[in-house]
């Protein structure tokens, strides 16, 4: 906890990025795994430590703890009631490895019911050095922290592991937060998380990727095909009891009923797990965020791909003998469907199974903001912030989303010099462009999935959008074109 308040403090003082890079790379390399991946998910705000604090229990412990009138006196000379109260807390703490560390605290603080709270903080300040227990305040009451931008963050963590740091990205984005499963891969204490990008290996049997065009050149009278809907892949085990687990052998278990199809008998299934919620199949990073909750919305069913002895006419494959190009787009008129798998009618035949993704959909969007790793002045990553205009007559920028600019040197220079000569705010790490048609930035982005989402101002949501090339003399898309496009 005292390395994370020294961070913290750090952080706020200084305003280089090359020495802030340097202190949280220094943090990682004495923090446990567990500690680091609480103190990136405080640190880029994508997380909190929840039930907070209430001022009221601060108030009593003073009231406790201290004479009141000295305490009161005090609290007019700080002016915050939690500071106060951890400045004045009497003793030394407990000093060296002896003390609690970030994780150690945050995990006594959500296992203690709300009415011990109060008990629980006065041990916690007693065992905190003193140079700890303003931080320990902070965390508890919910004060906002140094907030990190999230490129920021990768390209240190990429540094500290020599991953590469789009592979951290991937990873960042599609698993949950804290990134505990990413710290123990980058120190080598796990194998790499999987994200949707990777190519799915279950029980020994690789599904290899498939190109549309390809199609042509295989003995279709050999293969069955089936649809793959949007969703998580898995294994489940039935056996007598249902169990259900991610590639990496962990158990996971749905918050309601699972729907299976009656013909499961024992044994162990590929397939995908899918999360229907009113009339939208969940993708699956969001469907790990609904297995940790306890969301009665959803509705749970389970799609077998492929079983070890199983024919695939008892999976639900049908013949693949005029599977053309009229077929395959019809399946990619459903929204509800992710990729085509085509497996071998005979499975002694040696023959490999095919996985044929759903492409890529395509939008122009104009750069609005930028978030640059190592500033303006050297070559990094660069998070980007892109809109398109409301109408066709080029109303005003929405933003859809946020893409990573990396190992494109040509177009981060061209990026670089717009926003140094052109930067209209500045929001800490983030900047913001004066949209003028000398600045205009359009780049082609691509993206997996997009549907209606009225909270964002847009009104759409486009999931994992991907830079693939700089448009220099091209206008964007605009609003009302790529919701007809998403079919919205």
């Amino acid at each position: 906890m005292r390395a994370f308040a020294e961070l913290c403090e750090a952080l706020g003082l200084e305003t280089s990025e090359a020495r802030q890079s340097a202190y949280l790379k220094d943090f990682l390399s004495h923090s446990s795994s567990l500690d680091a991946a609480h103190a990136l998910a405080l640190l880029a705000g994508t997380w909190k430590l929840k039930p907070s604090l209430p001022p009221r229990a601060v108030k009593l412990l003073a009231e406790r703890t201290f004479e009141p009138e000295l305490f009161e006196l005090s609290y007019k000379f700080s002016g915050d009631l939690a500071e106060t109260l951890a400045l004045m807390w009497p003793g030394d703490g407990v000093s060296g490895d002896n003390a609690p560390g970030l994780s150690a605290v945050i995990q006594s603080w959500q296992q203690t019911d709300k009415s011990e709270q109060i008990n629980l903080l006065a041990s916690l300040l007693d065992e905190m050095p003193r140079a700890g227990r303003p931080m320990l305040l902070r965390l508890l009451r919910g004060t906002k922290l140094p907030v990190l931008p999230p490129v920021f963050i990768w390209q240190a963590l990429s540094e500290h592991s020599n991953q590469s740091a789009e592979a951290i990205s991937q990873v960042w984005r599609q698993h949950p937060h804290p990134p505990v499963s990413l710290m123990r891969w980058l120190n080598g204490e796990a194998e790499q998380p999987i994200t949707t990008g990777s190519v799915p290996k279950v029980h020994g049997v690789a599904w290899q990727p498939l190109e549309a065009e390809d199609i042509g050149r295989l003995d279709l009278a050999r293969y069955a095909y089936k649809g793959q809907p949007r969703g998580m892949r898995c294994i489940v085990l039935r056996a007598e009891n249902t169990e259900f687990h991610d590639l990496e052998g962990n158990l996971i278990k749905p918050p309601g009923k699972v729907e299976l199809p009656n013909s499961l008998a024992s044994g162990a299934y590929e397939g995908i797990l899918c999360c229907r919620n009113k009339n939208r199949l969940l993708p699956a990073k969001e469907i790990e965020r609904a297995l940790g909750s306890n969301t009665q919305q959803c509705r749970w069913s389970f799609v077998p791909l492929g079983l070890s002895g199983s024919s695939p006419e008892a999976l639900g494959y049908v013949t693949a003998v005029g599977l053309g190009a009229d077929a395959i787009e019809a399946f990619w008129r459903s929204a509800d469907t992710e990729a085509i798998t085509l497996v071998p009618l005979d499975r002694e035949a040696g023959l490999p199974c095919y996985l044929l993704k759903r492409p890529s959909q395509q939008v122009r969007a104009q750069v609005m903001h930028a978030e640059f790793a190592k500033g303006l002045t050297r070559p990094g990553p660069v998070l980007l912030s892109f809109g398109v205009p409301s109408d066709a007559a080029g109303g005003s920028l929405l933003p859809i989303g946020k893409a990573l600019l990396s190992e494109r040197p040509e177009a981060w220079r061209i990026v670089a010099r717009v926003f140094k000569e052109h930067t209209l705010a500045r929001f800490g790490p983030l900047r913001e462009l004066e949209q003028l048609p000398e600045t205009q930035m359009v780049f082609q982005l691509s993206f997996s999935d997009g549907h209606a989402a009225p909270r964002r101002k847009a009104g759409i949501e486009l999931s994992d959008l991907q830079l693939e090339e700089f448009l220099p003399d091209a206008d964007p898309d605009n609003l009302t074109v790529l919701k007809r496009r998403l079919g919205l």
